[in-house]
């Protein structure tokens, strides 16, 4: 039997990740200047991953919380934003594939798993977006959560696994090293940080060791043939 405790734990920290670096909103800056939604996300990566992050809280008002955010991710350098929260912003992320060929290949993943109407209806953020990835392993997570099926349970978790090494880390990487040279002392460098090693971890416990793999190989052997 699936216990859902766990995953829906993590659920609750992708979503709540999420939700920290979306565009601030009123309703619940309050939550996060007071260090309850910091409390929550500690909480859900203690569960979920075993992780104990700081906590995260600001000392600005919304209009100043609002204003930083615009200023590093949407309009801060002549117009452009100073650390960018799109994968295919990245030249690196891109290599040979274009931009279109890149937000398809995000899109195959969402359609996939049945979230790209909901992500498409909710966001005017591109597929890349790094909202929309963390919204997406909400999903898995809560797939895992709601499945009895260990065939099923075991293909959400390797999806998880697969899609925060091919898509999310290589976005976090550059995202976390970005904001550490232009805001080093804002929220954003700590949450981006909490989530690249819950995501880290999560990748590791779902992907099997060489080891492992070569102990299930030699184990699936007839040695009697």
């Amino acid at each position: 039997m699936n216990d859902s405790s766990t995953p829906l734990a993590r659920a609750r920290f992708f979503q709540l990740a999420a939700l920290g670096f979306a565009h601030p909103r009123a309703e619940w800056h309050a939550e996060l200047q007071s260090g309850e939604l910091g409390r929550l996300l500690q909480a859900s990566a203690l569960a979920g991953f075993s992780e104990a992050l700081p906590l995260i809280q600001t000392d600005l008002q919304f209009p100043e919380q609002e204003a930083a955010y615009i200023d590093l991710f949407q309009v801060g350098r002549r117009g452009r934003p100073r650390v960018h929260l799109n994968a295919g912003e990245y030249g690196e992320l891109c290599g040979e594939h274009s931009r279109p060929e890149l937000l398809l290949r995000y899109s195959s993943w969402y359609r996939h798993f049945g979230l790209a109407a909901a992500l498409e209806g909710e966001h005017t953020e591109l597929p890349d977006h790094l909202v929309c990835q963390l919204e997406f392993l909400c999903w898995l997570c809560q797939l895992e959560a709601g499945s009895k099926d260990s065939a099923c349970i075991d293909g959400y978790r390797q999806a998880q696994a697969d899609f925060i090494e091919q898509q999310l880390l290589p976005l976090l990487t550059l995202l976390t090293e970005a904001i550490e040279q232009q805001a080093p002392e804002t929220l954003y460098r700590a949450l981006a940080q909490g989530i690249l090693r819950c995501a880290s971890g999560l990748r590791n416990q779902h992907t099997p060791s060489a080891q492992d793999e070569h102990a299930a190989r030699i184990t699936a052997v007839n040695l009697w043939d």
